[in-house]
């Protein structure tokens, strides 16, 4: 019997927040592995338990195998536990994720790992325990049907663990996929890279892993984790259907793009239970958007850096008449960034009123990006960088400078501040707290668990 023990690391919960999700990665890789009857897996989550709890169970259960994943702003929290285990256990360590797909050869010469899996981690690591032996090509390890993937093990995980951690405006969440991939080829992004082709599970292969948390759970509310969940009109439409079929009583929310939806599916959407889309609109400003977005959907000529905010604007009326809330995901701190931009991009919100923004105060360098790429060729940066320990580097304009745009951005918030949060999130988040507790009342009497 082979002892598998994957770990989610501390310290990567989200950046300043402290709050956590349930890593749906590991517990994919769990419930392939639990396919065998030779290989025991086990799982800990150490931003729940913490460092010390992780370390005695190595210590305890003495695990053949130990498997983490590696993000890149964070990725210190998972090779200096790394070096403690290492310390205590004989073990082999293996390592996924973006930052160990993206840098192999630099995690394997400069930190005590066995193995490191490149993309999907399903086939590689059940592959990777059997044999001792690793895949080499990315695409020797992609499940092309997403359908051919068991549902995560969400039987070893503890929801009300999450509880503290996890906003619920509709009762207990739990993250879902539905695709996998991108076909887009964003400056400022590696999935498509990381994922390749663009696939997605069938409405019913979907629709019976809702049905088993709702059921097993008490899941009434879904993110959608897709990186753009709407790039193909004919999936989601045939999701929303049979949501609404199987009589689904559930809210969830997604990400995608502004030229992937219309308003007959964003009426679907809405109709299945959707209440709120993020979109990915990363600026106002025409000369932005022609060096951030690059590529096209399959069987689309794609947009113009003129016609785009056009049809963000459009994505985000349409959205929010329909009684949805629109978020918009923007970008500061490109290369081509100017005071003149910014004030676009502010401007552009305004004119369509988001009910919120997300911004983060800098464009992230991320390795086997088009903009990384460029950084290394103007001597911006280099490989060597995530050796240190500065958890990240952006596009070199000054802290100033990007503190100001960052500011000068969010001040739509601010502005908005009355309409979305009073008006609209907190009676939102009162009323669903209270609703979710009468129906666990109705369903268990006194006896609510």
């Amino acid at each position: 019997m082979t002892k598998v023990l994957l770990i989610n690391p501390p310290g990567t919960e989200f950046t300043g927040t402290g709050n956590t999700t349930p890593p749906l990665g590991l517990l994919y890789l769990i419930s392939e592995l639990e396919q065998q009857s030779d290989i025991a897996p086990k799982f800990i989550d150490g931003c729940i338990t913490g460092k010390k709890s992780v370390l005695d169970l190595v210590k305890k259960w003495k695990p053949d195998v130990v498997g983490l994943p590696t993000l890149t702003p964070c990725r210190h929290s998972a090779f200096d536990l790394i070096f403690e285990i290492k310390k205590i256990s004989n073990c082999k360590i293996v390592v996924g994720g973006a930052h160990a797909t993206a840098l192999p050869e630099q995690v394997m010469e400069n930190y005590p790992v066995d193995a490191v899996c490149k993309g999907e981690g399903e086939k590689w690591l059940l592959n990777y325990v059997n044999t001792g032996e690793s895949f080499d090509k990315l695409n020797q390890q992609r499940y092309e049907n997403l359908d051919d993937i068991p549902f995560p093990a969400w039987h070893l995980l503890n929801f009300k663990s999450y509880d503290w951690k996890t906003r619920k405006e509709f009762g207990q969440r739990a993250h879902v996929v539905f695709s996998r991939g991108c076909p887009y080829h964003c400056n400022f992004c590696s999935t498509w890279w990381i994922w390749g082709s663009y696939r997605w599970r069938s409405a019913k292969n979907m629709v019976e892993e809702l049905k088993l948390l709702i059921l097993n759970h008490n899941v009434n509310h879904f993110t959608f984790v897709d990186d753009a969940m709407t790039i193909n009109k004919e999936p989601i439409m045939e999701l929303c259907e049979e949501i609404l079929k199987e009589g689904l009583d559930i809210k969830w929310l997604s990400t995608t793009r502004v030229d992937c939806v219309d308003y007959e599916l964003l009426e679907m959407m809405r109709d299945a239970g959707c209440y709120k889309i993020s979109y990915g609109v990363e600026s106002g400003a025409p000369e932005i958007i022609k060096n951030v977005h690059k590529g096209a959907r399959p069987g689309h000529k794609g947009l113009s850096p003129e016609e785009y905010p056009g049809v963000a604007e459009k994505a985000i009326r349409m959205t929010q008449e329909l009684g949805m809330s629109a978020n918009c995901l923007m970008m500061i701190g490109n290369p081509e960034e100017t005071d003149e931009t910014i004030e676009q991009s502010l401007a552009f919100l305004y004119k369509t009123k988001p009910k919120s923004v997300g911004c983060t105060g800098g464009v992230w360098l991320l390795p086997k990006t088009a903009l990384y790429n460029k950084a290394k060729r103007e001597g911006i940066i280099d490989d060597s960088f995530w050796l240190g320990r500065k958890p990240m580097m952006f596009w070199p304009f000054s802290p100033k400078q990007l503190t100001k745009w960052h500011r000068r951005l969010l001040s739509y918030s601010r502005y908005f501040w009355w309409r979305h949060r009073i008006a609209e999130y907190y009676p939102r988040a009162t009323i669903g707290r209270f609703m979710r507790k009468f129906y666990l009342f109705r369903k268990y009497g006194f006896r609510v668990p």
